[in-house]
């Protein structure tokens, strides 16, 4: 009787009749009855009419022709919602043979149900991540060879209209780049390419673009400390996060209103840090929505007006980066969110202009890339820099071939069919530890922290990429300095 009355789940006895003639703790607690309160109630009160019929027409028929029954029904609580439960039902028998009463095991599916649905989102984040990431790196390999090949053109347009039209083509590749970055966030695939960099900067850069965002109605603020060292972020992602803080704040001002972007530098108990924070005074969020705002696919806002994933990107980026985000909001009062980035303290990281003129030179260079376009631009670039290319379509092929010659560099996709960049440098290095590797990609399914990503003599440039930006790079690593990536 003691374990009866310790146990979670709810515990009854009820009589031929139906009547509930004993309850455990548990049992009185769901049912919303006092330690005191009497009983010789009738179970069919306690659930909903259609479930208390297939109670009597099939769980007791076979609780009392097979001993017991077990499944899932429905009752309801103290609080009058029909709860899923998963009942145990025992026929007891008198020494004659006739029922005498029966004994019920209640216990509550509803944490069960939100872990299985948690899990459902979650396997739905999964395969959605996957398809995201995949398609962002398709749509990148397509981007590099438009963005190159508009590069190459340039040389040939003269200044004018149709330059201007083609300066107009390659900030639309950029924006594209801009949303691939977005679908790499969200399925946390994106290279990371961390650097020293100033935040006024990235904010400034950024204002006059969000002004075209935000709208006539909305006016943006800049409220900058000065002074601020450099931080280390990923300058694409920061701007990733500003854009969508931003885009989130204006939808929060339905009628107008500002928006600030502020920094400043704070100091903690665990070091320094840069803080960017945006602020506005709109509707504003409660506490039970404010605490869902980081689960992908949730939303406040009508069908079809928001895809529940910007606050969740942000966090995604914050965590790549090693920094954290914070949100606090008051009903009509506005919301504020504010990230931290970590400091760096250094010098801001060298930035490859893609008007530096390209290095000439005569080294031996191995190219693998699985897409022709973009293999066929690279390899025409190289050539015509003086270098002495030979191309692979993957990284089996570019395999055999390291091994029967020597390059001075080999660059390289990281993902493609057969065998990855990173395979592909695991086993070159086995035969030349010191061999230099560019890796290219927008997406890799590897985690960065792999020992190829790492060596000393691996490089990296972010798909798309301007084809003087890959030759200048190419002829820093040649000339053995910082490649400034």
């Amino acid at each position: 009787v003691a374990i009866i009355r310790a146990m979670p789940d709810c515990v009854g006895i009820c009589d031929a009749a139906g009547l509930l003639m004993y309850l455990n703790p548990a049992g009185r607690q769901f049912f919303g009855l006092k330690a005191n309160e009497a009983l010789k109630r009738p179970l069919r009160i306690y659930q909903p009419e259609s479930e208390y019929e297939r109670y009597v027409t099939v769980m007791l028929p076979e609780a009392e022709r097979e001993g017991s029954w077990s499944g899932e029904s429905i009752f309801i609580d103290s609080a009058g919602e029909e709860v899923p439960v998963s009942l145990t039902l025992l026929a007891h028998r008198d020494p004659a043979g006739k029922i005498a009463f029966h004994s019920l095991l209640i216990r509550d599916l509803r944490a069960k149900r939100i872990l299985e649905t948690q899990l459902l989102q979650s396997s739905r984040v999964e395969a959605l991540g996957r398809l995201a990431g995949g398609i962002a790196h398709d749509f990148n390999n397509l981007l590099t060879s438009i963005m190159g090949f508009a590069d190459l053109l340039a040389e040939f347009v003269p200044q004018g209209t149709g330059k201007s039209y083609l300066e107009q083509l390659v900030y639309a590749i950029e924006r594209g780049a801009s949303l691939t970055g977005r679908l790499l966030a969200f399925a946390r695939k994106q290279v990371v390419n961390r650097k020293n960099c100033y935040v006024n900067e990235l904010v400034k850069s950024a204002a006059d673009m969000l002004g075209r965002l935000l709208g006539e109605d909305v006016s943006l603020r800049l409220d900058l400390a000065t002074d601020i060292p450099t931080m280390k972020a990923d300058p694409f992602q920061f701007e990733q996060v500003l854009m969508n803080l931003c885009l989130n704040a204006r939808d929060a001002l339905p009628q107008g209103g500002e928006i600030v972007v502020r920094t400043r530098l704070i100091e903690e108990p665990n070091g320094h840090w840069v803080q960017m924070s945006v602020i506005d005074e709109g509707v504003g969020m409660p506490a039970e929505v404010l605490e869902k705002v980081y689960e992908p696919f949730f939303t406040t806002k009508p069908m079809g007006k928001g895809t529940g994933l910007g606050l969740a990107v942000c966090h995604g980026i914050l965590s790549q980066n090693k920094g954290r985000i914070e949100v606090t909001s008051t009903v009509g009062a506005g919301t504020q969110v504010v990230t931290y980035w970590p400091l760096s303290g250094e010098s801001p990281s060298d930035r490859i202009q893609t008007s530096e003129l390209p290095r000439f030179g005569k080294e031996r260079i191995l190219l693998v890339e699985d897409e022709p376009m973009i293999r066929e631009l690279i390899h025409n670039l190289l050539q015509k820099l003086g270098y002495q290319v030979t191309i692979a379509e993957n990284g089996q092929v570019a395999s055999e071939i390291a091994q029967a010659h020597v390059f001075d560099l080999i660059v390289t996709d990281v993902v493609m069919p057969k065998m990855g960049g990173l395979e592909l440098a695991n086993l070159v290095r086995e035969q030349n530890p010191d061999q230099k590797i560019l890796f290219m990609s927008g997406y890799t399914d590897r985690t960065t922290q792999d020992p190829a990503f790492l060596d000393v003599s691996s490089f990296f440039m972010a798909k798309p990429f301007h084809v003087n930006a890959l030759a200048s790079m190419i002829g820093r690593i040649m000339e053995g300095k910082e490649p400034g990536f």
